[in-house]
């Protein structure tokens, strides 16, 4: 932590990462009910950002 925070400021803030989403604070919400994955391996090994729709 560069600067002191609570820890409650910190672990509220700690999943943030702006650049992943063009700036934006909060992630998009994506509308869809499947995730492809190139094969099994890449299902298996977790790397993918999204696992599942909603």
């Amino acid at each position: 932590m560069p600067n002191k925070m609570n820890d409650r400021t910190f672990l509220a803030h700690a999943a943030v990462n702006p650049s992943e989403h063009h700036g934006f604070i909060n992630p998009a919400i994506y509308r869809g009910s499947t995730v492809a994955f190139p094969n099994v391996a890449a299902l298996a090994g977790g790397k993918q950002p999204y696992r599942y729709g909603r």
